[in-house]
């Protein structure tokens, strides 16, 4: 039992994964403790346990979900990889310290051969999910596609996580994972999953922090065998512009990873559109609320804490005490400039 003593007691479960049917197995006994965090970074999840148990009863290291239970309810927080190293002998018995890991570690130690590439005319949504099918144990469900234009030929010692992460980001498309533990690859979202005002979520201590502008770049220079194409951000009313700032600042794709039928030149301008967005972020702790992830929509209509319009989940940090809350970080994106 995980409490803090506040507001209704919550059970919290960690159960075993049977890592061929990704169902539960048998329950773990003796958790004390659980943290969660969530992120739009590569592995996307982490998570740390405290367990108990008598002498002799040891902890074997594998996949593991953590649930809770509260109001006749079950919520899957989080699945992860899990393995414990030390341990503390107290009077009989062991205390031990739990590090879990994505879902996502297999692709992420996994290194391609040399010369490995996702062939022009791919769908690249479902390419990059056979690539993590071949090396993960959790499912992985696609919705939607994109065409990749030309062959993506990945760096040598990459690692299968490195290259789909390359093929998603050039049709704009992400991975989200459930607390189930299985692997989403979709559109980046643009539509709400959550909404934000007085009547439905608890804000505590918002902060502002903003991104800052000169790291911004104002020209995109992508070079595809003997081909340039040059985008270039002239407006006077765009703050990170050469007009505006007195000089370039540029970025330079000797990789360019065309999709959906477009020319060099639409991709140059699509990438400097993408880098010219300026970020301001917000922190708020918030209560739990189900099927919301990193690079989710929050939407929110909060103006006395300065937090109103859309905004992108970038991290979820969460506290599994007696209930679920979470200290979340959030974007406002502002488009600078536009081709």
């Amino acid at each position: 039992m995980i409490g803090d003593g506040t507001g209704y007691t919550a059970h919290w479960r960690l159960f075993r994964v049977d890592r061929d049917t990704w169902a539960d197995s048998s329950e773990f006994e003796g958790l004390e403790s659980a943290h969660i965090v969530s992120s739009n970074s590569d592995l996307m999840q982490t998570g740390e346990f405290t367990v108990t148990t008598p002498v002799g009863v040891g902890f074997e290291n594998g996949y593991y979900r953590l649930s809770m239970a509260a109001d006749g309810q079950r919520v899957d927080v989080a699945t992860l990889l899990c393995y414990s190293d030390d341990g503390n002998n107290n009077r009989g018995r062991v205390t031990r310290n739990v590090t879990g890991k994505s879902v996502l570690e297999p692709a992420n130690t996994k290194k391609l051969y040399s010369g490995e590439f996702a062939p022009s005319g791919c769908d690249g949504a479902e390419f990059a999910a056979e690539m993590l099918r071949d090396c993960i144990a959790a499912p992985v469900e696609v919705d939607g596609s994109f065409t990749v234009e030309s062959h993506v030929v990945f760096d040598n010692g990459s690692t299968v996580l490195q290259a789909v992460l390359m093929v998603l980001d050039a049709g704009n498309f992400v991975m989200q994972i459930t607390g189930g533990g299985v692997v989403h690859i979709k559109p980046k979202p643009t539509t709400p999953a959550l909404v934000l005002d007085r009547d439905s979520m608890r804000l505590l201590s918002p902060e502002t922090g903003y991104r800052n502008e000169t790291d911004v770049k104002n020209r995109y220079i992508a070079i595809e065998g003997a081909s340039v194409a040059v985008a270039q951000n002239n407006d006077p009313l765009s703050v990170t512009s050469l007009a505006s700032t007195g000089y370039l600042r540029d970025e330079y794709d000797q990789s360019p990873v065309r999709v959906n039928g477009e020319t060099l030149q639409k991709y140059a301008e699509r990438k400097l559109a993408e880098l010219s967005v300026i970020k301001t972020q917000y922190t708020y702790t918030r209560d739990y609320y189900p099927d919301v992830y990193p690079n989710d929509i929050v939407r929110c209509s909060l103006p006395l804490h300065g937090l109103d319009g859309d905004m992108r989940i970038t991290s979820c940090d969460i506290q599994c005490g007696a209930g679920i809350r979470i200290n979340e970080t959030a974007e406002t994106e502002v488009a600078t400039w536009k081709p």
